[in-house]
């Protein structure tokens, strides 16, 4: 044969065969030793509400983004464990089946490339709201940030989450924006001790909604102009509004502390006589300046080692 005709000769590849069955036990063990990624995954998602409970403006914006990145993650390594797990069961061959060469493209590194590839673009062509909305790290993550730097606003409607989607608000969404902030169940009027919220979005208290189911399963939303009805086994315990509580108590009494501060402090003042009515203005604006820095530095303390997580890949 020339020389010629050996340089049109394709490349040669070797044809892969099905598995054998003492090989599928290690496609397995390869599918179950991403268990452990899926459980550092759960700490992240603990972790970044943890963080949230402490965000400041500045570091918002990075705390979403890094909750979206979990949560590709989590896609494409569920995708991956989905994908060994497929191959395993249905690469070995069957009792008395022949091996049948196949084209590499045909065998398992191929079809697991494939499966990769079709599963990533089946994701990127999805909108922000279809990836995150749904998700509950997200929604915990942006609600609680929502009310840590806005403490008095109702947080927006889900998809005014998202900017791709900015588009005009509904009648129900003006409604909700327009909406106060509220600390009482609407049927004790009494504030909430165990909140639990119904799929059409309002909150009782635990012991008092659960009453009203003593003949069914169903009953019709007791809140004025609600149409819906809520079924007993949909009530779930609201952690987001417990927090939310909890964070306001927090506030009244770092407010209810600062006051008595001063108080002492103007006491003190007015005792020693040393201080002329300017010069007790300019003690008044140092200690606020003095006040403000201490919860700024209270602040960055509490989340100063997971900040410093977050922004290590800026360094």
């Amino acid at each position: 044969m020339s020389r010629h005709a050996r340089d049109d000769l394709p490349v040669y590849e070797p044809p892969l065969l099905p598995l054998h069955p003492s090989s599928i036990p290690s496609l397995s063990r390869l599918s179950n030793s991403l268990n452990p990624c899926t459980t550092e995954l759960r700490h992240l998602s603990t972790l970044l509400r943890e963080v949230a409970e402490s965000t400041t403006p500045a570091l918002q914006d990075r705390l979403i983004s890094s909750t979206k990145l979990m949560i590709d993650s989590q896609s494409s390594l569920t995708t991956t464990i989905s994908l060994l797990q497929t191959l395993s069961s249905s690469a070995s061959l069957t009792q008395g089946e022949e091996p049948v060469p196949v084209a590499v493209e045909e065998g398992l590194v191929g079809q697991y490339r494939e499966g990769v590839k079709a599963a990533d673009q089946r994701w990127e062509e999805k909108t922000e709201m279809e990836k995150y909305a749904s998700d509950e790290t997200f929604g915990s993550v942006y609600k609680i940030s929502w009310d840590v730097l806005n403490p008095d606003i109702p947080t927006p409607p889900v998809r005014r989450w998202f900017t791709e989607d900015q588009g005009e608000e509904s009648d129900d969404e003006i409604e909700v924006a327009q909406e106060t902030v509220s600390y009482k169940c609407p049927l004790t009027l009494l504030e909430f001790v165990e909140p639990v919220t119904a799929k059409c979005g309002h909150s009782f208290e635990k012991e008092a909604v659960l009453g009203m189911f003593r003949r069914g399963t169903t009953i019709e939303c007791p809140v004025p102009g609600c149409n819906k009805h809520i079924q007993r086994q949909e009530l779930k315990r609201d952690a987001f509004l417990e927090g939310k509580m909890r964070r306001r108590k927090e506030r009244e009494e770092r407010e209810r502390r600062r006051r008595e501060m001063e108080e002492e402090e103007d006491a003190e003042e007015v005792e020693s006589g040393d201080e002329g009515e300017g010069s007790l203005v300019h003690a008044k604006e140092e200690r606020e300046v003095k006040r403000v820095k201490k919860e700024v530095m209270a602040s960055q303390r509490t989340g100063r080692g997971v900040v410093m997580d977050l922004e290590s890949d800026d360094e």
